[in-house]
């Protein structure tokens, strides 16, 4: 039974490749997505491979490293469980402030479901933005233009008021202000752009611009001795776009090595209160990898670096 929790908050810093394999739509290498929502994702066993890595590659012990993140060999379980990263704001070209971070209602439902245990959370609308001749939006001033209308890619959209039974549109400024505050681990200049440009969809629009408003890369292979095309080295490649933000959750238990098998190293983690010892496990957790992490493919040629805040 896990007992404590951290969530784990990701922002993309370049584009970010993790692969789902081959496809026969017209992307050859597409991003993994969930099935039922087509939201991007990343997997919990990707996620963990990636975290073990870091927290490996910074240097923590190798006893220790079984007993968080399981041995090589099955003998135990580890004492951490990954969830899956989803998507909590996505970024879209924008006529006016050269792009938004986007959301919908299912997405931030989602978000409250999961991590409202964890850590406290602010107020969200409830009821999606109004629908008429034009679809609505909720948005902040950065990205509205002077009538009133947000476009973001192709979609044209308009602006209206959240409802003042819900709180009224102090509400979303409030949400891109703890977003912005909690969740992001930059400097102020992308903190205040957030707090300034985000907007929430319908659940439609926004379903529509995370599965054709990412980025596809066409990628070559060449032949060393003469610089040429490899044939059949010609693909393409799906990526989340750089200022993405992700979220996951991170679970402990107690160390699931038997007692009599415990290494020495792990005496100083091991407590007769197990919420001690879980949080004690959390905390190594975060200090051995710090607020960078990468994740997925193409490593060498810069992909996958994300910035990592820790609740």
């Amino acid at each position: 039974m896990y007992l404590e929790t951290k969530i784990l908050y990701l922002y993309t810093i370049s584009p970010l490749h993790v692969g789902a394999g081959s496809s026969l739509s017209a992307v050859d290498l597409p991003i993994q997505r969930e099935k039922v929502t087509g939201f991007p994702i990343i997997q919990a066993s990707s996620l963990k491979g990636a975290l073990r890595d870091a927290a490996y590659q910074k240097g923590m012990n190798s006893q220790l490293l079984d007993a968080i993140f399981g041995p090589a060999k099955p003998d135990y379980a580890s004492a951490l469980g990954v969830g899956d990263a989803h998507i909590l704001l996505f970024p879209v070209r924008s006529i006016k402030g050269v792009f938004a971070w986007t959301t919908c209602l299912s997405v931030l439902q989602r978000w409250t479901r999961t991590v409202e245990d964890a850590h406290p959370l602010p107020k969200i609308p409830l009821s999606e933005p109004i629908t008429g001749e034009t679809p609505g939006c909720y948005a902040l001033g950065g990205v509205v233009d002077n009538s009133k209308f947000v476009i973001l890619e192709d979609v044209l959209l308009s602006k209206v008021d959240i409802p003042e039974e819900e709180g009224g549109n102090r509400v979303l400024q409030e949400l891109a202000n703890w977003i912005a505050d909690h969740c992001i681990v930059l400097n102020e200049f992308w903190k205040n752009s957030i707090k300034n440009k985000l907007v929430i969809l319908r659940d439609d629009d926004f379903t529509y611009l995370v599965q054709y408003a990412t980025e596809v890369q066409t990628r070559i292979r060449t032949v060393p001795d003469t610089k040429t095309v490899e044939p059949g080295a010609l693909w393409t490649e799906e990526d989340l776009p750089v200022d993405a933000l992700l979220y996951a959750p991170l679970h402990a238990r107690r160390f699931m090595i038997p007692k009599d098998k415990q290494p020495a190293t792990l005496q100083e983690f091991v407590d007769s209160d197990p919420n001690i010892e879980t949080v004690k496990i959390l905390t190594t957790v975060e200090k051995g990898i710090g607020d960078t992490l990468q994740i997925g493919g193409d490593e060498t040629v810069g992909a996958g670096l994300t910035k990592l805040a820790w609740l």
